[in-house]
């Protein structure tokens, strides 16, 4: 008989027992989803942090290639200040050449406006010069965000 008295004391506490492994169970679960979640956010900060990192040489870069066009462009003014000079000491230098019956002092002015021109397409070469240099150190001596991005693609 103590058998059967052991069967219906367990009857009795079966549902007990269910719902203590129920509440078991809800926890244990309740703790996976909070550990898949926090991976999950842990992920998410490591990805944004990424993503910003990116971001902020993507911007680096846009500005080193807005700055090196505006110079490019500052460089390519100068070149056609110096080629327009140029033209203007070929034309004089061709009017000296064709024109025999040039008077001293047309003379003296041609040769006045040749020298002007050349010192203009000097200043003109040597300015735009300058600002290639000024390019070549931003893109290759400078500790710039543009070397940073490369170094990046490299790693």
């Amino acid at each position: 008989m103590k058998i059967k008295e052991l069967l219906t004391h367990f009857k009795q506490a079966l549902p007990y027992i269910g719902l203590s492994l129920g509440v078991q169970n809800f926890l244990m679960a309740k703790e996976a989803k909070a550990a898949r979640l926090q991976t999950t956010v842990n992920e998410t900060t490591k990805l944004l942090a990424e993503l910003k990192a990116k971001h902020e040489v993507i911007i680096a870069k846009q500005a080193m290639q807005n700055k090196i066009a505006g110079l490019s462009a500052d460089a390519s003014d100068h070149f056609e200040s110096s080629n327009y000079h140029s033209r203007i000491i070929d034309g004089l230098v061709e009017r000296l050449k064709n024109n025999c019956n040039i008077d001293q002092r047309e003379h003296d002015f041609i040769i006045g406006l040749i020298h002007s021109n050349t010192e203009k397409k000097i200043e003109s070469l040597e300015k735009a010069n300058s600002i290639l240099r000024d390019i070549n150190d931003l893109i290759f001596f400078s500790n710039s965000p543009i070397n940073n991005y490369i170094d990046q693609l490299k790693i």
